[in-house]
């Protein structure tokens, strides 16, 4: 296929590719996109941009399959899922620019913008692209633009990998039920301007309509809550705002489960290899390790985390790489786990932020992912639990 068979370049207005959101058809998250990383003012900054007739880039689509059911053909964004966001927020009255809502707008202006010309390059839909192909032009069309981290590199090559989604939805990057559905009080979102039912709609249908996904994966993660473990990896005391956004707390679920699978550590980051050679097994044992990190996660959360003066997390264990160690040792130790005395624990831990061993501060402090640091702040805690086992 030479290149103009490939590509087809277009202008699109606004308004069509609204009707295009709102019918769910043009899809803003496909598995090798990043999460939405724009702040207020930069959405602002963009809508003033088309308020004034200036130029915005182009965006950059890919075409899927057509769905003989529906008779629908789905458009993925490649790149642009941070200005089409925008667009959509601000006609939705969820954004205000100068003072005004889109609904304030006076009538020409309101036209002016709906009519606004953006330039739209899709790709071709072809039955042997594969998502290599699509990961490696997202990635390009990033380059120098908003630099990708190694999480994210990671999680746009392997977005057809099952073992990194598994990772995405225990972390929460994907959502595939709201809590409200499991007849629980919603949470507040790491983001004030994402109606989480929207969310959960828009991540089924490209759930569904990922054909990367095996049918029984699928059919098996709708079944799972996976919103139970917002807790630890939503947990805004352990992660910050923007290490959510940049998918730290999914690389660590990552490296979780890397430790659980292998049991024995391993530096940093388990890379490309290690993940596809841990893949099969990770799958075959998904159920497993969702009901280990499911009873970790509620041990976590009963455990009474003492404060520290001194450090600038005042509750020591609720530092990332703490934290991190506490729930890798209650992973570790999960046969023990219905036979732990939380009130000895608590008393434990507490005792051990009295006077914390300085092999263990230094382990937490510096190149504290490293698999020598976590091997010598597991056996602390580790040993810590064994303790507390009647």
């Amino acid at each position: 296929m030479d290149l103009n068979e490939k590509f087809e370049i277009k202008s699109e207005s606004l308004g069509e590719l609204f009707v295009k959101m709102n019918n769910k058809t043009l899809i803003y998250d496909p598995y090798y996109q990043r999460n939405f990383v724009w702040d207020t003012e930069h959405q602002k900054e963009f809508i003033r941009t088309i308020l004034l007739g200036l130029p915005c880039p182009m965006i950059f689509v890919a075409e899927g399959d057509i769905d003989l059911d529906t008779h629908v053909k789905y458009l993925h964004i490649i790149d642009g899922q941070q200005r089409m966001r925008t667009v959509e927020k601000f006609l939705n009255n969820d954004l205000e620019v100068d003072g005004k809502q889109y609904k304030g707008l006076e009538q020409d202006e309101k036209l002016n913008f709906s009519k606004y010309q953006i330039g739209t390059v899709r790709l071709k839909y072809n039955p042997e692209q594969d998502i290599a192909e699509i990961t490696k032009i997202f990635q390009r069309l990033n380059i120098g633009n908003y630099e990708l981290t190694s999480t994210e590199k990671t999680l746009s090559k392997f977005s057809d990998n099952e073992f990194v989604f598994l990772a995405r939805l225990i972390s929460n990057d994907k959502v595939l039920t709201s809590s409200a559905q499991n007849g629980e009080e919603a949470d507040d979102e790491i983001s004030d301007d994402t109606d989480e039912n929207e969310v959960v709609v828009e991540s089924l249908v490209n759930f569904r309509e990922n054909p990367f996904i095996t049918k029984e994966f699928k059919d098996w993660a709708e079944k799972k809550d996976f919103s139970k473990f917002k807790s630890f990896f939503l947990n805004e005391e352990i992660y910050s705002i923007q290490q959510i956004k940049r998918n730290i707390n999914t690389k660590d679920v990552i490296d979780l489960i890397g430790i659980v699978m292998n049991k024995e550590f391993h530096g940093r980051v388990l890379d490309d290899e290690e993940i596809e050679g841990l893949t099969s097994d990770v799958l075959n044992q998904k159920s497993v390790i969702f009901i280990k990190f499911d009873k970790a996660i509620e041990i976590f959360n009963k455990i009474t985390i003492p404060e520290v003066p001194g450090f600038r997390k005042k509750k020591y264990f609720l530092l990332r790489s703490n934290a991190f160690t506490l729930l890798l040792a209650l992973l570790l130790n999960y046969e023990y786990l219905d036979h732990i005395d939380i009130g000895k624990l608590n008393t434990e831990l507490e005792q051990f932020c009295v006077s914390l061993p300085g092999d263990y501060v230094a382990a937490a402090k510096n190149s504290n992912m490293d698999k020598k640091q976590r091997a010598i702040r597991h056996e602390y805690v580790e040993l810590m639990i064994k303790r507390c086992i009647e």
